[in-house]
């Protein structure tokens, strides 16, 4: 990976021993100034102590996927706090004993378990992602096409400079 030294990403799910830690320091070992967020602040602190230990910058941040606003108010704090936003990595998940497990077959699958699951990971995703190309694009000179990461593959997404607040 190269010119990401100085850029600002923000990790949504990243807490120790998971994807989402390990991209956090990924991307801090390259020299970008993370955001490494979790529903459990403590873990994404874990993760940021690592970062720091070893040079890098970063700041751990408690927020709810599953709330649209608390995703707005983690976006808000990234921009305010390192100037910008380079990168959304959305690999939460609920790893929870309550979930693990009991979202993998189809047939048995319990309604809650399943909602919950969508609510996380494609839902909360979401929300990510609209609010967070329309500060990716109001950086650019022109119209932008921004490739995001979703579940389900690739999406182009194209945007205008001017940010529109999303309905929740």
């Amino acid at each position: 990976m190269r010119g990401l030294s100085g850029k600002v990403a923000l990790v949504a799910g990243a807490a120790p021993g998971n994807i989402g830690g390990a991209t956090a320091i990924r991307l801090a070992e390259e020299g970008m100034l993370v955001v490494a967020a979790d529903l459990h602040q403590a873990a994404a602190q874990t993760v940021v102590d690592e970062i720091t230990a070893a040079g890098g910058t970063a700041v751990a941040r408690g927020f709810d996927i599953t709330d649209g606003q608390s995703y707005r108010d983690l976006i808000n704090f990234t921009v305010d706090r390192f100037g910008g936003l380079h990168g959304l990595f959305n690999v939460a998940a609920d790893l929870s004993p309550q979930n693990v497990g009991r979202d993998t077959d189809v047939m048995s699958v319990p309604d809650d378990v399943w909602q919950h699951t969508i609510d996380v990971t494609l839902t909360g995703y979401m929300h990510g992602i609209q609010d967070a190309l329309p500060i990716r694009s109001s950086r650019a000179a022109a119209r932008s096409s921004t490739p995001c990461r979703v579940p389900s593959g690739w999406a182009r997404a194209s945007t205008s400079p001017t940010r529109r607040p999303r309905a929740d």
